[in-house]
């Protein structure tokens, strides 16, 4: 499991050299820092002008307010998440917000 945090792709910046991308699949580019091998961001052309950058890499990530789950129809069945956002079996995009049963 990871957390992702999206943002408008032109509200992204990055700096220095160390980051390269590459295709996962089609459609979807990663990116990660060439020097440790951290994974830092996701693009997929499911979500055009957006990235989303994995959480562990910010500085202080307590600072980030999640507003949604999403692909909970892809969460492991022992995961139980107790907070009360809304829950998207892929995303708000694709469909409604699955009922509290789900």
């Amino acid at each position: 499991m990871t957390t992702y945090v999206g943002f408008a792709s032109s509200d992204v910046q990055w700096s220095g050299d160390s980051l390269k991308s590459f295709q996962s699949s089609p459609g979807v580019s990663r990116s990660f820092c060439a020097r440790c091998g951290s994974p830092m961001s996701f693009a997929g052309e499911r979500w055009p002008g957006e990235v989303h950058l994995f959480a562990a890499s910010f500085d202080d990530p307590t600072g980030l307010k999640p507003s949604v789950h999403v692909h909970a129809g892809e969460q492991l069945s022992w995961l139980r998440l107790g907070d009360g956002l809304p829950r998207y079996a892929t995303t708000p995009r694709e469909g409604p917000a699955l009922s509290s049963d789900d």
